[in-house]
């Protein structure tokens, strides 16, 4: 069983603030970070995000109320934990 509290986010729409992205996932844990993935060329969002929630129950608990779930009316939400760097075990 994973120990991670660290979340991947993909299929957010484009207009998606911090702020925005903070008040989704504080309904289901405490937020210890947040940060919207940008493109480096243009600026521009890509639609992914990074949440950091304060306990793995809290980070499942997310995953399993926001997973296939709409923000803003956009596309379908991914939201996985977060592939660790260091080692990759599937």
């Amino acid at each position: 069983p994973s120990s991670t509290t660290n979340l991947y986010i993909s299929g957010l729409p484009e207009d998606v603030t911090e702020g925005s992205l903070k008040e989704l996932f504080a309904a289901f844990g405490n937020v210890v970070s947040q940060k919207i993935i940008i493109n480096r060329n243009t600026g521009a969002p890509l639609g992914t995000a990074l949440v950091r929630m304060e306990t793995n129950d809290q980070a499942n608990t997310c995953i399993s109320n926001l997973h296939g779930s709409k923000m803003n009316g956009g596309k379908f939400l991914t939201v996985r934990f977060a592939a660790d760097k260091g080692n990759k075990h599937t």
